[in-house]
């Protein structure tokens, strides 16, 4: 179900920003995607520490508030 809300948000020309951690972030990131018009600044993770690794696999955007 997430991961359909943000495809149809991103196929509405919307961006997805997370929290960046856990399953239901990456679900959203996995769903914004796999949008027939995804590019590469459609998901954008904020996490609470300095280091980016966790978003890795799914962000295109990492902001790290340390």
């Amino acid at each position: 179900m997430v991961e359909d809300i943000s495809r149809m948000l991103v196929e509405e020309g919307h961006r997805i920003v997370t929290g960046g951690l856990g399953l239901l972030p990456s679900a959203a990131h996995r769903g914004a995607k796999s949008a027939s018009n995804s590019t590469e600044a459609d998901t954008i993770a904020i996490l609470p520490g300095f280091d980016p690794k966790p978003a890795y696999n799914h962000a295109d955007i990492i902001i790290q508030l340390g």
